[in-house]
């Protein structure tokens, strides 16, 4: 009876999601001459950067999905989680060699706020960013550091429940200002 009841939690576990295969043959292909986002920063050495693609699946969990921005120290990917089946953010800094600690002490930050965070009542603790994972990524030119959070948004649902009066706030509910819902 007891290897019966140990078997149940896992009845109810989802299994991993196997990574999507992502079809490229409807969009337009950009030159390579062609200097788009990070890459026109006046110091921008592609070298540093981890060259991420649509696709890729990082530490065997988190498969990439889209570029959601980029900043002179990092790219950050809409990704996948394969384990969790939720979407994150995965933030890939700059080669570990061009950062010097930054990195370090960015993830320092995150591990230190969890910690007092985890202790606290306050009620804003609910808004601070958290880190769900980190590792590092070896590259063609050395060591990237990186970073996974839950993705800045909410649902339709969440943010009606969010409101006192759990409906959607006027301007997004006012028909002046709808795009497509």
């Amino acid at each position: 009876m007891a290897s019966l009841l140990r078997r149940i939690p896992l009845l109810g576990r989802l299994r991993p999601s196997p990574p999507r295969v992502f079809s490229n043959s409807n969009f337009k292909k950009i030159s390579p001459a062609s200097t788009i986002e990070e890459e026109t920063f006046s110091d921008y050495l592609a070298a540093r950067y981890y060259p991420v693609r649509v696709g890729d699946v990082f530490n065997a969990q988190y498969q990439v999905v889209g570029k959601l921005g980029y900043g002179a120290y990092s790219t950050v990917w809409l990704a996948r989680d394969l384990n969790q089946h939720r979407h994150v953010a995965l933030k890939v800094f700059i080669r570990s060699q061009a950062m010097g600690r930054a990195a370090d002490h960015e993830l320092n930050t995150y591990q230190h706020m969890a910690r007092v965070s985890s202790a606290s009542t306050h009620v804003g603790r609910k808004a601070v960013r958290t880190l769900l994972d980190s590792f590092q990524v070896a590259g063609p030119d050395g060591v990237h550091q990186c970073l996974v959070h839950p993705p800045l948004w909410d649902s339709v649902q969440q943010l009606i429940r969010r409101n006192p009066v759990e409906r959607l706030p006027a301007p997004v509910s006012n028909p002046k200002y709808r795009i497509g819902i």
